[in-house]
């Protein structure tokens, strides 16, 4: 089973917590009946899927965003990562350090200029694709097997 199938699965499944009514709620707030919306939910359904439209819709009413990650993530997945998952660890590691100097040095004179501002997102920016390395190696991971990164 595919991880953007799952995360499909799991955003219709998840929705208010999973809590009783929760997933009749969301197939009214869809336009669908509760078994139409499990039919296309179903991560093994071979004639029942959502429409692009309907993805975008169920991910903004869930408030869950897990579906385009698995896409992006699959589209990663082609290429090799540079860095295993230890080594992608010790980056963001390494990043978060960046951040933390960067703001230590914006707060020495208790304001933030515009360049403090700017270096801050770019530190965020350099971070977030931190993670995405560290995501991607993960889900490079067999089960079973350490797979380090060539």
């Amino acid at each position: 089973m595919n991880q953007v199938k799952l995360a499909i699965w799991s955003t219709a499944h998840e929705y208010k917590d999973g809590k009783n009514g929760a997933f009749r709620e969301l197939s009214a707030l869809m336009g669908m009946s509760e078994q139409v919306m499990r039919n296309k939910a179903c991560p093994t359904s071979e004639n029942s899927y959502f429409s692009p439209d309907q993805l975008l819709n169920l991910q903004n009413i869930a408030d869950d965003y897990r579906i385009n990650n698995a896409m992006r993530l699959a589209e990663k997945r082609a290429g090799a990562t540079e860095r295993g998952v230890t080594e992608s660890l010790l980056h963001i590691t390494s990043e978060l350090g960046s951040m933390a100097h960067i703001i230590s040095e914006a707060e020495a004179d208790n304001k933030y200029t515009e360049r403090e501002k700017s270096d801050c997102i770019s530190q965020l920016n350099r971070i977030e694709k931190a993670c995405e390395h560290l995501k991607l190696a993960i889900h490079q991971q067999e089960a079973g097997k350490l797979v380090r990164a060539v």
